[in-house]
Order: structure tokens, then C-alpha cells, then sequence
């Protein structure tokens, strides 16, 4: 959880490698604005990864509507 998770994800996608696998990132809201929150779930879809899972309740109360209003305006779908 921390604000630059490209390598991160780039490494991680490396590792999991397996067409019949998903992969979910987390990310925190807790250390992160909202802004930059969006920014890495904007990375997270242009790398075409299976999801994301956002960390901290109390944060992310701050980040609900904006969210919602933006990269979370069209509900979830499975694959």
C-alpha cells in the first residue's frame, strides 16, 4: 500500500502469468488521496487486471462519492 505501484503491478502481473488466473490489486486509501486513488485504479484497468481491492474503511468513507461518481459509476462485471 503506498502511492507508486506500477512497478509493483508490472512485477506482480510477471509472476501470475497464467491466462486462467485473476489477479486483484489492493491499494490503500488510507495513504493515498483521492486523486491519487483514481489514478492507480486507472493504472490497475489499462493493465487489464482482474480488479481491485481498496484498504481502509475509515479513509475511504472521505472517498465514497467521488468514486462512485466517477470510475465506479458502471457496476462491477465478471469475466
Amino acid at each position: 500500500y503506498w502511492q507508486n505501484i506500477e512497478a509493483t503491478v508490472d512485477a506482480s502481473v510477471r509472476l501470475v502469468a497464467d491466462p486462467g488466473r485473476q489477479m486483484l490489486c489492493g491499494i490503500s486509501a488510507e495513504v493515498n488521496s483521492s486523486g491519487q486513488l483514481a489514478g492507480q485504479i486507472e493504472l490497475i484497468r489499462r493493465k487489464n487486471i482482474g480488479g481491485v481491492a481498496i484498504w481502509y474503511l475509515g479513509k475511504i468513507e472521505d472517498d465514497l462519492d467521488y468514486l462512485k461518481d466517477t470510475l465506479f459509476k458502471e457496476p462491477a462485471f465478471i469475466k
